[in-house]
């Protein structure tokens, strides 16, 4: 009989585990979809030891609830914890906020921390295995809403004195059957290269990509990649899908033929492609 009662209890304690863990995640998710949500929206603030507790300005739309909208949380043991700094994104209306860890490592773990002192350790595990971790992406997210709301110095682009690069700032397009490539200057994120492909007249492929210029090799070196398809109703609205965002190494250079390619694409759609310049400008 003791052992049966002792089963029983551990039964139920597993159970009441489960349970709490179902509710936290179904709590996380509730919040996170609020955020972009005008209808029932949420107060959120986002902080890292770093920047401190930024409140996003009312036009501040973020990327992450879409990222982990899909997103699973499988309870972690709290020995498992990472040490070191995380990005905090908290609601303070509800009493609970959310630790993420950054690398890609430790970057799986997110941490709920209730108003009452209680903790629980999860690992997030993200629909699309190619997205970056979820630290990294709260990581990138506090970076951008740090500039948006001034306390980061623009970085300040190379600017070409002539050539291929600076031909397609000033609006010269490329194009390889039916992709078609054009570069863009930011001031917070230096160059970005547009691939857009047309699959169809309504379904479109486009991967855009943060580059560095490199002045002496004439070349835009990406270190960031996102991939969207988009798909258009018979009046014109688009759907946008984000297939992956994640690293990359591709490099984006004239050839002796003056058209560009692309090397090391990491995208075997994109392998091989050399796009030739449009007649004028775009």
């Amino acid at each position: 009989m003791k052992k049966l009662i002792t089963a029983v209890t551990l039964l139920a304690l597993m159970l009441m585990v489960l349970c709490q863990s179902s509710m936290a995640e179904d709590a996380f998710h509730e919040l996170i979809a609020r955020i972009n949500n005008p209808d029932n929206p949420v107060r959120y603030t986002i902080a890292t030891l770093e920047y401190s507790i930024m409140d996003p300005p009312a036009d501040f739309v973020p990327n992450f609830p879409e990222f982990f909208a899909d997103a699973t949380l499988t309870p972690a043991d709290l020995s498992e914890t990472p040490e070191g700094s995380y990005t905090v994104l908290a609601f303070p209306d509800d009493g609970v906020r959310f630790d993420f860890f950054p690398g890609e490592e430790f970057g799986k773990y997110v941490r709920q921390v209730n108003d009452d002192g209680t903790e629980q350790l999860f690992t997030i595990t993200l629909s699309n295995p190619d997205m970056a971790s979820a630290g990294n992406i709260m990581s990138a997210e506090s970076d951008y809403l740090a500039g948006v709301k001034g306390f980061v110095e623009p970085i300040e682009a190379i600017l070409p004195e002539e050539g291929w690069v600076l031909d397609s700032v000033y609006g010269q397009a490329w194009m390889d059957d039916r992709a078609k490539l054009e570069v863009f200057l930011e001031d917070a994120d230096n160059y970005k290269v547009l691939i857009s492909w047309g699959g169809s007249a309504l379904e479109t492929a486009e991967w855009t990509y943060a580059c560095d210029y490199d002045p002496e090799t004439q070349t835009l070196n990406a270190r960031h990649v996102i991939y969207d398809t988009i798909v258009y109703d018979d009046s014109g609205n688009e759907t946008r899908t984000n297939v992956y965002e994640k690293e990359t190494s591709a490099v984006f250079s004239l050839n002796d033929s003056g058209k560009v390619v692309i090397t090391n694409a990491g995208e075997e759609t994109l392998e091989g492609k050399t796009f030739e310049r449009v007649p004028g400008t775009n």
